[in-house]
């Protein structure tokens, strides 16, 4: 499977909404105080609906057919048919961005690093406000019964239930996987940031810088 950056209302590449948190209080509203990332190795990608841009490495792209840059990657590795399976995945509404790796599309690796985001409008009672329950509500879902580490991120669009570890959701081996909940105009937003086996403190560092750019219009 090919790592990829989805921030969405899934959990993965086989998309979950988190289940619902108590007593809902509200949660942040209205455009964003982030600018461009400072970062000079990002640049800033934008979601299929334009509701949001977010800094991902300059080495990754938006997995689109109308991004040459992914198109390419892929044909240089004769992998058609995984541009016709995400454009699949991507027709979800719910699914907002997709960015993979390029380097890692045409070195052939058998996971390629990657971004995902869902965003999802639940009832109201289902908002959650405790974050780190939030991120623990997720774990179960991604992870099971399996290790799995848990904690709140402070961010310039509030506070994000962060959580990581290890598992096999969307692919045939044990990959790691960094995500996050974010609560936003009535919205839950799952950002899943995924590598191979073995990368997970870096890509924790990475999820960490990723988040903070997020820019919602």
């Amino acid at each position: 499977m090919l790592p990829i950056l989805i921030v969405w209302a899934c959990l993965g590449c086989s998309p979950t909404a988190p289940a619902p948190a108590s007593n809902p209080t509200g949660d942040a509203a209205g455009k964003s105080k982030p600018a461009a990332p400072t970062n000079p190795d990002f640049e800033t990608v934008t979601a299929k609906d334009g509701s949001f841009t977010i800094g991902v490495p300059k080495d990754w792209v938006v997995a689109s057919r109308s991004e040459p840059r992914f198109v390419n990657a892929l044909k240089k590795v004769g992998s058609e048919s995984r541009i016709s399976s995400i454009e699949r995945i991507m027709s979800d509404p719910a699914f907002k961005l997709m960015v993979m790796d390029t380097k890692g599309i045409e070195a052939k690796k058998d996971f390629v690093d990657n971004l995902n985001v869902v965003a999802f409008a639940p009832p109201t009672t289902s908002i959650p406000t405790d974050m780190k329950l939030a991120a623990e509500q997720s774990c179960a879902q991604v992870f099971g019964s399996g290790a799995h580490k848990v904690s709140v991120l402070d961010t310039p669009n509030g506070k994000i239930g962060k959580y990581s570890g290890s598992t096999s959701i969307g692919s045939d081996s044990k990959h790691e996987l960094v995500g996050g909940v974010l609560v936003h105009n009535g919205q839950v937003l799952t950002i899943s940031l995924s590598a191979a086996a073995g990368e997970g403190e870096k890509m924790e560092k990475l999820f960490d810088e990723i988040v903070t750019t997020i820019s919602f219009k």
